[in-house]
Formats: C-alpha cells, structure tokens, sequence
C-alpha cells in the first residue's frame, strides 16, 4: 500500500465503506424511518403549534407598535390637547388629520380592521367606515377596561362600534398623558378580523391534528368556533395546559388516546394554541418495530466506529505528519522538515513544503543582512548631520583672538578643536565608549565657552568610573548641549549652566542633561521629535531621538521636561550592554 497513491486508497476505504453501508441500509431503511417518524411526529406537532403562535404573537406586537407610533404622531398629540381642554369647534379639523395616521396604520399592519380613537369632544375614526351610534363608553369593552390595568384583549365579539357587524378581536388601551397635557377618559380601540387571526393560525397546520384552536387559559375559544369541545372543561386537561408556556402532554378522551400540543402567546399569556391530534393516526406501525431498529442501529454505530477508526487512522497518517510539521512552522520553528515513507500525493506535497522551507529560511537570511545594512547606512547618515554650524563660529572666535594676541586661548582652542574632531570619528565606528562621549561633549563646551564667554558654566559628572568602559552610540550629547546653547541661552548674557549627570539605574545607563535657560513646550517639542507627522520643531532633539530608535530599538529612551529659566532636562535611557573593558586611561571622578 505505501506505493499505491492517496486517491486510490482513498477509493479502497471507499468502496469497503460503500458495500457494508449498502448491505445496512437494505436491511435497516425501513426500520430506521419507523424510528424517524415516531421522533419527528412530536417535533413537527409542536414546531407547528409554535409557528402559530409566534405568527399571532407577531402580528399581536406589531400592533402595538403601530398604537405607541400613533400616540407619538403629532396630530394624534394635538387632538389630545384640543380634546383636553374641551376645544369641540376643533373636532373636524383634527378628524382630518387623523385620516393620513389612520391609513398609515394600516397600511403598516394590514390586518387591522378598524380603528377608533374615543375623547371627550367624540370619536375619531376612519371617514371610510361607518360607525355605530352606540358610544364607546356604553359598550361592554369599556367596562372590561376599567376592571383591568394596560392593555385589553378581548376575544372574538360582534363589533358594537361599527355597522359592518364583523366578528372581531379587540385591543383596547388608554392614550398615555403627555408633559403637559392629561389624557383622561381617553381610549383607543384597535379591530382584527377573527377571520384573519385563524388565517395565521392554520395556514402551517397539518392535516393530521383533529382541534386546532386558539383559547384561554380557562378553555374558552377566542377565535372560529365557539363551541366548547368536551375536554375544554376538564380540570386535568386545563391543568396541564397551564402547566408551562409550551409542550405536549398525553391526554385520554371517551378511551381513545391524543397527542395535544400547546404554546402561550406573550403578548396575552392567558392565551394559547393547542392541537389535538389522534396517537392512533400518529403513531401508526411504530411500536412493533421499535426494538428491532434500536438493536440495528446500535449494531452499524459499533461496526461503523471501530472501521472508520482504523481506515480513519490508516488513510490519514501522511496528512497528520504534515500536520504536525506545519503547526511547528507556525510557532516560527523553521528547521523542522517534512518526512514519510509513503509515496503518494501527500508526501509530495510535504517535499514540497520542505523546499519552500529552505527558500524561505534563505529569504529570511538575505532580508535580515538586507535590513543590518541598512540600519548602518541610516546611522552613518544621521551622525553625517550633526550641525557643523558652531564650527564656523569656533574658527571665527580663533582669528579674532589672533588678531588681539590671545595666543593662549587659540592654542588651547586649537587643541580642543583637535581632540574633538578625533573623538568624534572614532575611527569610523559607530560605537564608543562612555569615556570617550563625555570627552568629545567637554571638548565640545569648552570650545563653546570660548566663542560665548561669560554666557554659561558646565560641569559633567559620572557617579561610577566602572561605567566609563561601557559602549555607546557615539554623537549623543554633542547635538543636546548645543541646543540649550543656541536656543535655550539664546537672549541671555551670562549666569547659564550646563549640568552632564550620568547615573546607572537597574540595568539601564541614564545620562541627564540639564540647563536654566529659555525652556521649552516640553509635550509640543516631545510629539515633534517623536511623531513624523508633526512639523519638525527641534532637529537635534530628532535625530537623537531617531539615531537610539535605528540601534536600541525600543529599548532606549527620550523623556523631556521644562520649567522656564529654571531646568530643562532632556533624560536619556540606554540599555546596559556589558563588554570586556576597553584600554583607555581612566579619568577620575568626572566633575568640571
């Protein structure tokens, strides 16, 4: 088998499954639909109650709806004003504007029949009907209302309120009060056609339920007939219809057994849709044949279990080792590699998943180096724009201070300018020590002190020498020291101070710089520096901030705070990368 291809194992298992589920089949088909017909006979007898009762239930609710919707319709709000305050020569005029709500209102529930809006000043109703001269308050749905909060529902009647003398069903309710207007001896009474309740209620219904009624929870009918069959005033049989909103119960009549289905509306819980269907009819043929089909059924489930198992397990093994290989990728593991003994479709495609593997790793490979040089490139850049502004400045300051024979101050000018241009290169590397920063940065100020003397002092102090070895991006404090010199000195004429710290948190270098000068938006200058959208509002701030993205990633940090002419701070957060020490001739304690 390990030769033969997946499809025709496929086809093997197939073929052994087809013949032993043929052979089932012929001999359980019959008993199987006996099971079936006992099992969907009770179902289908309730989905059907249910269906009816949520089609009423539907309809019901809407018609609730479309009231609420009329006592929220500003014609309806004025006719209850105009009726409050006893306006009757505004009787017409707001019988009119009802007319469009009427039609709307049936037009948004079609089975409304009538409609009729009792008040003080008369009755408002649709012109198209003709109505009765019995008033509302002498017919016998107002009085069921006053003995009964909310809304009414009353059972089908001949309709006292209009000449065409349907049978119908009523909904009666009150107008709701508004802010400032009462809406006392106020009634709406809504009309259904009984006939078209019954239409809801038997268009799902199937020819094998003998009843098929809509009634109270007390037997009563409420729509077609209005008889009373037998059982309907049995206490038993009304007991157990109140038993829950929904179910089906045996029930025993002149010794003939029924199968009655029920579901409450609720809308009206005191109402429910009961089927009465004969268990003779229902059940026909099926006891006899019960234990036969549950011994066949149980047999095929043990039989079907164990084979389709083991083909199961047999068929499926290849697939499963890829599988397996595939969930290992998934959680990044690039090394693992696919292998079967079999040699069919599935293998196949695991070799391969294999080779797109080792393309994949290489592609990885070439897009990390890719990425590295990049990085480089991007550093080098940003350190290649290091503002050389202040060198013009500091070679202007050296001439004039030729010119006065202040040789002293241009030979150690001169030697600053040296030693700074040396620390900065560093060779070429990226990457300098702690030391060596903090030198270029003093080389730095004291070449700026030179070209603005009196303007400021500085110190730098680093609380550990051991943290002097450590390595750092080089270029760091050159571009902070010269923005609190051009912009935070700016306009003033001397008292500035310029105060290097660097201390060791945890395992992070912290390098705090801090001036007294002008100050800044710190949360504006902040979202400049950090967001590309936002204009540019301190270059040197952002390609610091940029320069420790490129090469600690997330991991270092900028944090910037400000208080005009007393301390501005910019912190930088670095993290502690530990290295032999490198030779370098150790200053002492840092402090100028």
């Amino acid at each position: 088998m390990y030769k033969q291809s997946f499809r025709k194992r496929i086809w093997v298992s197939f073929v052994c499954l087809i013949v032993l589920s043929i052979m089932a089949t012929g001999i359980a088909t019959y008993y199987i639909a006996a099971s079936a017909m006992q099992k969907n006979a009770f179902e289908n007898s309730q989905t059907t109650i249910s269906k009816s009762s949520q089609a009423v239930d539907e309809k019901l609710k809407n018609i609730l709806v479309v009231v609420l919707a009329l006592m929220f319709n500003d014609s309806f709000k004025n006719t209850v004003k105009d009726a409050n305050l006893a306006q009757q020569g505004n009787y017409y005029f707001d019988l009119n504007a009802l007319q469009n709500v009427f039609d709307q209102m049936k037009m948004n529930e079609p089975i409304i029949d009538s409609v009729l809006f009792s008040t003080p000043i008369g009755d408002f109703y649709p012109t198209n009907q003709h109505r009765t001269t019995t008033p509302f308050t002498d017919t016998s749905l107002y009085k069921r209302l006053q003995e009964k909060e909310g809304v009414l529902f009353v059972e089908s009647h001949e309709d006292p309120l209009f000449m065409e003398n349907e049978r119908v069903i009523s909904m009666v309710i009150r107008a709701l009060p508004y802010i400032d207007v009462t809406a006392s001896n106020m009634y709406i009474v809504i009309n259904i056609k009984d006939s078209v309740i019954m239409d809801y209620l038997t268009k799902d219904i199937k020819r094998s339920f003998t009843h098929y009624e809509l009634i109270t929870n007390e037997g009563k009918p409420i729509v077609g007939s209005q008889l009373e069959l037998p059982w309907q005033t049995d206490p038993l049989f009304l007991n157990q219809l109140n038993a829950s909103k929904s179910g089906y119960f045996d029930y025993t009549a002149n010794d003939k057994d029924y199968l009655v289905t029920y579901a409450k509306l609720s809308v009206m819980t005191d109402w429910m849709v009961v089927g009465v269907q004969s268990k003779d009819d229902l059940l026909s043929n099926i006891n006899a044949i019960k234990w036969v089909v549950l011994l066949i059924i149980a047999g095929c489930a043990v039989i079907a279990l164990v084979l389709s198992n083991a083909l199961t397990g047999f068929l499926l093994k290849p697939l499963r080792m890829l599988q397996a290989v595939i969930k290992q990728v998934g959680q990044n593991n690039l090394s693992v590699r696919f292998h079967s003994p079999y040699q069919d479709e599935v293998s196949h495609v695991g070799y391969q998943f294999n080779r797109m593997l080792d393309e994949i790793g290489g592609l990885i490979h070439e897009v990390e180096e890719v990425g590295n040089e990049r990085r480089k490139a991007e550093v080098k850049a940003l350190q290649a724009q290091i503002d050389p502004h202040f060198l013009y400045n500091t070679l202007n300051t050296m001439f004039w201070k030729a010119e006065l024979n202040k040789n002293d101050d241009v030979k150690e000018m001169i030697l600053s300018l040296s030693s700074l241009f040396k620390l900065g290169l560093n060779n070429g590397m990226e990457i300098t020590t702690l030391e060596k920063e903090l030198n270029h940065v003093t080389e730095y100020l004291r070449l700026q002190t030179k070209c603005y003397p009196g303007t400021f002092d500085y110190s730098v102090e680093c609380e550990d020498n051991g943290l002097l070895r450590l390595p750092v991006l080089k270029l760091l404090l050159q571009p902070l020291v010269e923005n609190s010199i051009l912009h935070g000195f700016k306009n003033r004429q001397g008292g500035g101070t310029i105060a290097i710290r660097v201390t060791q948190q945890d395992d992070k270098l912290v390098i705090i710089v801090t001036d007294n000068g002008a100050g800044m938006d710190a949360e504006l200058v902040y979202r400049g520096v950090t967001d590309p959208t936002q204009t540019r509002t301190s270059y040197a701030l952002r390609n610091v901030y940029h320069r420790l993205l490129l090469y600690y990633h997330n991991e270092a940090q900028l944090q910037l705070t400000s208080v005009p002419n007393q301390a501005t701070r910019i912190t930088l957060t670095i993290p502690l990368e530990i290295t032999e020490s490198i030779p370098t001739g150790l200053k002492g304690a840092w402090i100028r």
